[in-house]
């Protein structure tokens, strides 16, 4: 009785740490594109609060900041301040670039090389994004790898 009793709490304590995959709904198709172009998506994508002055941020289940390569991702968060005023391609280049850290595990390349991995994505250049998509997401999967 005693050793099914220890079991039973030692399985209980063990899914504590396990999270369900949410994808917010209207991030969903471009989660989705994101996985055509790179493979399945672990990551939760939702839209929340954020207070750290960012669009969107990569954390690790715990919630602390990830550090790229070092431990398992599972949720992108994306600011709720912001999400309304962007446009679909802004979104997207969003959601592809943290996807690129959880995912992928890419750091930030040069700032100002306009790619999905530069530090900051350009909101006022969604004319840029747009056009270029094709090439952008090109360079991703080189960056990963993948191609």
């Amino acid at each position: 009785m005693r050793s099914v009793l220890l079991l039973a709490m030692i399985l209980v304590g063990c899914g504590m740490d396990e999270q369900k995959q949410v994808i917010d709904e209207r991030l969903k198709p471009m989660v989705l594109e994101f996985a055509a172009d790179f493979g399945h998506v672990s990551s939760s994508v939702v839209v929340g609060p954020l207070n750290n002055g960012s669009l969107a941020t990569c954390f690790d289940y715990k919630g602390s900041r990830t550090v790229y390569g070092e431990k398992a991702v599972n949720k992108v968060i994306f600011d709720e301040k912001y999400f309304d005023g962007l446009s679909p391609i802004m979104k997207k280049a969003i959601i592809f670039h943290e996807l690129g850290h959880c995912q992928l595990n890419l750091e930030h390349s040069a700032e100002g090389d306009y790619t999905l991995t530069d530090p900051y994505i350009y909101t006022t250049e969604s004319d840029y994004y747009e056009s270029n998509w094709s090439a952008l997401v090109a360079d991703l999967k080189f960056k990963a790898g993948r191609y």
